[in-house]
This record gives structure tokens, sequence and C-alpha cells, in this order.
């Protein structure tokens, strides 16, 4: 399933916090921060990313930047039914422009290691790994580009989407088939998608073209080696 798009001006980007700090950092910056012994990336192309006079427009809910953390619920569902929720943590997940949005090239939108991975979304909201304000500000009944839908009633399966409050009126995935796919999806042999947020620490976003790789990503997702792509990665 694509991920939808909004009649919105987009995601807004983080304009304080950490997250916003470690936005638009160089290569060498990134490189020098992240340990890359033995560590995993999963690559792939936001089809929601648009170019707007030389910045990035986020006009889906999958990656969420907002409540100074990034995760990835509601977009890549196949991906995220790779692994286990257990296995996630400490795997890398990159995501990058089309070659419209990026100039020609796949640029580097988000780099973020997963530190936390859930089964549901109700386990998110009963979680106490994720602070109250995070989980607020990603809440999709309550912000169009929300990717993290609140039960109603705790006591029902995780997987209804008739135990969680519907979304926002004008939700990107505002369709039945759209959010509903978001709570109860599952993968080949009947795994669930993961529900992925990264390490508040280990995150890095881009709001405009600065990193790039030589060669174009395919729709899906490539599996790579974290030191191998830091070392393809030109600077624009």
């Amino acid at each position: 399933m694509t991920c939808g798009n909004s009649p919105l001006n987009g995601q807004p980007f983080p304009s304080g916090g950490g997250l916003a700090k470690r936005m638009n950092r160089s290569l060498a910056q990134v490189t020098r921060a992240t340990d890359t012994r033995e560590a995993m990336v999963y690559c792939y192309i936001i089809a929601t990313i648009e170019n707007r006079d030389g910045r990035f427009v986020q006009h889906g809910s999958g990656p969420n930047f907002q409540g100074g953390v990034i995760s990835l619920c509601t977009c890549k569902h196949r991906m995220r039914a790779f692994k286990d929720s257990r296995d996630w943590e400490g795997v890398w997940i990159a995501g990058f422009t089309g070659v419209a949005a990026g100039r020609g090239r796949n640029t580097l939108v988000y780099l973020m290691r997963v530190a936390h991975a859930f089964d549901s979304h109700a386990a998110i909201w009963t979680s106490k790994d994720i602070p109250t304000e995070t989980k607020q500000a990603k809440a999709a009944h309550l912000h169009p580009f929300g990717d993290i839908f609140q039960p109603k009633d705790y006591s029902r399966d995780p997987f209804d989407p008739h135990g969680y409050i519907a979304p926002h009126r004008r939700h990107v995935h505002g369709s039945h088939r759209g959010w509903h796919n978001d709570i109860d999806y599952s993968g080949r042999g009947g795994r669930r998608a993961a529900l992925l947020f990264g390490d508040a620490t280990a995150s890095y976003l881009w709001d405009r073209p600065r990193l790039a790789l030589p060669f174009r990503l395919h729709q899906g997702q490539k599996k790579a080696d974290l030191g191998w792509l830091l070392s393809q990665l030109d600077a624009e």
C-alpha cells in the first residue's frame, strides 16, 4: 500500500529540541558520531517527499518526526514485518527521496537507529518508554500527519481497528482501508508489522538535499552494512 498524501502544507520539520539540532548534519559529523560495527541498515524511498524550492515537504505520516523522535508506524508495512518487533532494536533505517525530489538522485531525508519496537498501537500507549508528550504529538486522532492510533477500549483485541479512536478528519490515511491497515497488518507467515521508534540520540534529519547516493534505489528496500552506506554518500 502506498502512503497517503495530504492537501495540507506538509508535516512540519522540528524547530527546537535535540532532533532539530541534528538536522542537516554533514557526512563527516554523522560518520564521527555513528558506531558502524556490525550495524545493518534498511534503505528505502519515501514516496511522499516533495522538493519545493529546494526544501523537502513531507506529505505523509511516515516517517513522523514530531515529539522529538522519528517514528515509522504507518508506512513500509511489508518491510516492518520482516522481523519480530524484538529483533528491530539496534537496526538502522534510512529514508531517501525519489529522484524527482532529490534533483535527479536519491537524497537522504532521515537516518535513525531503532530504539523501541512495538507489536501494536495499544502497546505504544501503555509503554513507559515513550513520553506522554511524544505520544500526544504523534496521535493520529489529533493531527492529520499523526502515526500512532490511540485505543478507546484497551480490553479489545489490539489489532481490531474498531477498538481505536478514528483519525483526524483530514488524516492522510483517513479512509478505512488506510488506517485500518496501519493497525491490522501482517506480512508473510502472519508476522505483524513492527512499530518503530528511533533513538533520540542516534537520529538525523535533513530538510533539504545534502547527502545523496551515487546510484539509484529501486522500489522496496535495500539491506546494507551501515558503514558501507555512509562511505557511498556524496555531499550535494
